[in-house]
């Protein structure tokens, strides 16, 4: 008498989702055990885990276990191809979920971006295969023309819906080479206009802060004086402020070159943190949380900063104590840090490790940018 299969289920071992399913040899007649995981377990998210194991227990049941597999190769039909190409996209955004909250928000915001034109444009009931590279580049010019948004928003969000296809791709909800996105093309981007404040903008700048809003003095005493990028400061705990060996601790986590680094305190700085009382709240706290300030466990919205930093540059130059405001921003301060550092003649290499740049190399591209003189050519005194 035949056997039949017994059909393939789901279980859990160690926090691991394994699908186990009973074929027939056909060799033998005789049931054999298989246990395989199908890649499931590199999605980050629980539900979605769960939710691709579902998929591919029906498509084992349906199709493939009654035709034989895995003692011969079965033409599979695609079933995933038939997804809501809304249902998909959600799913793609939650394969790329990651231990950082910016990373895992961007992939959001980009695949709810494309969601809402999807709905606007009545195109919510087709399925994830008829996605066209007509309907991407509709997307991406709606982007720019409707919504109004930069240059750097269509590549961002094009670069990674771009990336959200090729997840979809590596788990067969459409064939390779069908990525809509795959031919995008970059807009240029307009290169921000940043500049460090003089001697004179630093002073009026810094004490009009002070006066007016006492955590954003602070930070921007940590950007001049640490060169803590934006994200990073956000992120920043308590339990990471050394105070007796006058370092900051830099996890992977938080960096964003994802490698631990370690950050100098200047004596000035370190007595600042000491009267905002920065050595006595609990590690395990925010120094800059809820509402830009020292949080258990609330997260500032990281335009926060900026914000509040440009409100105050423009009312000092509607005041008319800044007589230039153009090129101003809160990462005004890290270039203006750089340069004083090197008018004190501290070592390049110093400065470097500061910066917590990989090479010397860099170094002196960042400070071409910020400090852009060709020596050799300022030294010239020919008369004509």
């Amino acid at each position: 008498m035949e056997k039949k299969f017994l059909p393939a289920r789901i279980t859990e071992w160690n926090n691991r989702i394994i699908i186990v399913f009973h074929p027939v040899n056909p060799s033998t007649n005789e049931r054999e055990r298989f246990a395989r995981t199908f890649d499931i377990n590199r999605i980050q998210s629980k539900k979605h885990r769960k939710k691709r194991a579902q998929e591919i227990v029906a498509e084992l049941n349906e199709h493939l276990l009654p035709n034989g597999y895995p003692y011969k190769e079965v033409k599979k039909t695609n079933q995933l191809a038939s997804t809501n190409a809304i249902d998909a996209l959600k799913f793609a955004a939650g394969c790329k979920r990651s231990d950082r909250e910016s990373t895992t928000d961007a992939y959001i915001y980009s695949s709810n971006k494309f969601i809402s034109y999807l709905k606007e444009k009545k195109y919510d009931k087709l399925k994830i295969i008829e996605i066209t590279p007509r309907i991407a580049i509709g997307f991406l010019d709606w982007v720019v023309v409707e919504k109004k948004l930069s240059n750097v928003s269509h590549n961002n969000l094009a670069s990674k819906n771009k990336t959200m296809f090729d997840v979809l791709i590596d788990r067969e909800y459409i064939h390779e080479g069908s990525n809509p996105f795959r031919n995008y093309k970059r807009l240029h981007e307009t290169e921000k206009e940043r500049r460090p404040l003089t001697a004179e903008e630093k002073e009026i700048l810094s004490s009009y802060i002070k006066e007016h809003d006492k955590q954003l003095y602070l930070a921007v005493n940590i950007m001049y004086y640490c060169f803590i990028r934006k994200a990073e400061m956000l992120r920043l705990k308590f339990s990471l402020i050394d105070f007796k060996k006058g370092i900051i601790r830099m996890p992977g986590t938080s960096t964003k070159n994802k490698k631990s680094q370690i950050v100098t305190i200047p004596k000035t700085l370190l007595k600042l943190l000491i009267e905002y009382n920065y050595h006595k709240y609990p590690g395990h706290w925010l120094c800059f949380g809820r509402g830009f300030r020292p949080h258990s466990h609330l997260k500032c919205s990281k335009n926060t900063p900026t914000s509040r930093h440009r409100k105050l540059v423009n009312k000092l130059g509607k005041l008319g104590k800044l007589y230039d405001i153009n090129g101003i921003h809160f990462y005004s301060w890290k270039d203006t840090g750089v340069l004083n550092m090197i008018e004190k003649k501290i070592d390049i290499r110093k400065i470097q490790n500061q910066l917590r740049h990989s090479s010397l190399e860099e170094t002196q591209k960042y400070l071409k940018k910020i400090y852009d003189v060709i020596e050799d050519i300022r030294e010239i005194e020919d008369d004509i």
